[in-house]
């Protein structure tokens, strides 16, 4: 079997450009559309209430930061470079409450509350009614009863998975981001390549020639192609995290610090180094 290689240039400023823009108006529109919902979304990202505390994000920013200045180091050994890279990508992307931020964002534009767990209904609902079909389909089969068994295990255990696959997250913020017509959405799903996340992640690859030779996928990304969607989506995750430190700090300055919004109303309050949010919410995202 031939297999597909992957192909992309290194990042423009005009692509960069483009990162920056629609991540920014997306902070923008969701701050200006409802601050209270916008003001707990950024909470739920940073997490801890203590301003200074090193927090899992801030792990992976420090990680993130210093694999932009290791990929300088490109010529001097650039099979290693990019499986660094590689596993630091694959690492963004593991990390929940990135791609948490960018829906519940959304979810304040399409005016709706948002959660400290955004996709975990809407998926849910959707494992379930996919595996209820898949094993009425399996146990109205001509099948024996051990081949049923052994059909319907696999369905089972995906239904009751608490862990979602990220292709659905990428999926589900495409589609709320046509839907609130942000560009943020077609950036993210044209960053995110599931076959060489699944592939790189299970050590299924081998490099050879400037190519990353994935076995499963049956694919070959050049070094090129590699860093640019790597790099790209690296710089995605550190404006990201600067956009919401940068948000933090604008509130601890703030000399008013209630915030009303459609779902209720917050109210920050700072205490020495530490930044702790009261609400009265119409809906439990609390």
């Amino acid at each position: 079997m031939t297999k597909k290689n992957i192909t992309k240039n290194i990042p423009s400023d005009e692509q960069m450009a483009l990162i920056d823009s629609s991540l920014r108006e997306l902070f923008d529109r969701a701050k200006n559309k409802d601050e209270a919902e916008y003001i707990c979304a950024v909470k739920y990202f940073k997490g801890f209430n203590n301003l200074h505390v090193k927090t899992p994000v801030n792990e992976l920013y420090e990680t993130v930061s210093k694999s932009m200045d290791f990929s300088q180091t490109y010529l001097k050994d650039p099979n290693f470079v990019a499986k660094h890279l590689s596993f630091v990508y694959c690492q963004i992307f593991e990390t929940e409450n990135w791609l948490d931020l960018i829906f519940n964002l959304l979810t304040i534009l399409e005016g709706k509350c948002v959660s400290a767990s955004p996709f975990k209904k809407i998926i849910n609902k959707n494992k379930t009614e996919t595996g209820l079909d898949n094993i009425i389909s399996i146990t109205e089969s001509d099948k024996t009863t051990e081949e049923k068994i052994r059909l319907i295990q696999p369905v089972i255990n995906s239904v009751t998975n608490p862990n979602t696959a990220i292709i659905t997250k990428v999926k589900k913020i495409k589609k709320l981001s046509t839907k609130c017509d942000t560009k943020i959405g077609d950036v993210l799903s044209q960053l995110y390549y599931n076959d060489f996340r699944n592939d790189f992640t299970h050590s299924q690859f081998v490099i050879y020639k400037n190519h990353l030779n994935l076995f499963k996928a049956n694919q070959n990304i050049g070094f090129d192609s590699l860093f640019s969607i790597v790099l790209s989506v690296l710089n995605l995750f550190l404006l990201t995290v600067n956009l919401v430190e940068e948000e933090i700090e604008d509130i601890v300055n703030k000399t008013s610090k209630t915030f009303k919004g459609k779902c209720g109303t917050v109210t920050v309050e700072i205490d020495g180094d530490n930044l702790r949010q009261s609400s009265e919410m119409l809906c439990a995202n609390f």
